[in-house]
């Protein structure tokens, strides 16, 4: 009777101490990509890690859906800092990161007018996601380079305003660490534009930035053409939150 009260309590020990044994986790999380993106699984996490591993994306504007105007645009994005644009042309993809967002010029209360653009500092960096490297690739660019210039919607007298500020020299809407324009035209002036599409862009990445192994089109002097050629019209743009 001993032994068995002995095997008793022994037996209950173990089940006690197994108890209080925290069970092993093996559920791996799974990062989602953003609901309506474009982005496949693969390109969501390849630009989650070019960003840090730990981000999320959530998609702000998409230019088949939201519309394809510079009005657009700017109704889903305008002031939210930290966004990543992603562009899509044929088989290539890719795109920049904006610390300081994208962000119209403020009323100027002294001259009692609307500028026409501002250009503002910010963290900027491009990046490839298809059709340039084996891989996802982050290209950085120097430091006098990382600005955004950005036009206004209107601007001049508030009373009689114009219509379709640009940039100039880029003849664009907006333009993001002097590499990349998007709302290009031909127009300008204090009349309407002729064409108000932000899908219509320019790009160009200097020589020297390029990380080595890039297999994409170059322009005569070995500047990156991201877009497939130095002016395009995107098949897709997109803009997302970076968390």
């Amino acid at each position: 009777m001993m032994l068995l009260g002995l095997a008793v309590t022994l037996a209950l020990c173990v089940t006690g101490s197994n108890a209080f044994t925290s069970p092993t986790d093996t559920t791996q999380v799974r990062r989602l990509q953003p609901f309506g993106s474009s982005l496949s699984k693969s390109e969501y996490d390849d630009l989650c890690g070019l960003l840090g591993n730990n981000t999320t994306l959530t998609l702000l504007y998409k230019s088949s859906s939201a519309g394809t105007a510079y009005g657009d645009m700017l109704a889903c994005v305008e002031n939210k800092p930290n966004v990543v644009i992603v562009i899509r042309n044929a088989q290539y993809a890719f795109g920049a990161f904006i610390s300081e967002g994208i962000r119209l010029p403020a009323f100027n209360s002294t001259t009692g007018m609307m500028p026409r653009w501002h250009g503002y500092e910010s963290d900027v960096w491009f990046f490839s996601l298809a059709g340039h490297y084996e891989n996802a690739t982050k290209i950085e660019i120097d430091q006098q380079s990382q600005d955004v210039l950005v036009a206004s919607q209107i601007w001049g007298n508030p009373m009689a305003p114009c219509f379709g500020g640009l940039v100039p020299r880029y003849n664009a809407r907006v333009v993001v660490g002097r590499d990349l324009s998007l709302g290009r035209s031909l127009s300008g002036g204090c009349w309407p534009l002729s064409t108000d599409d932000i899908r219509k862009g320019r790009q160009s990445t200097d020589a020297n930035d390029v990380p080595e192994g890039y297999m994409g089109v170059t322009d005569e002097n070995g500047n990156a053409l991201l877009g497939g050629s130095r002016q395009f019209i995107a098949d897709e743009i997109e803009i997302f939150a970076v968390k």
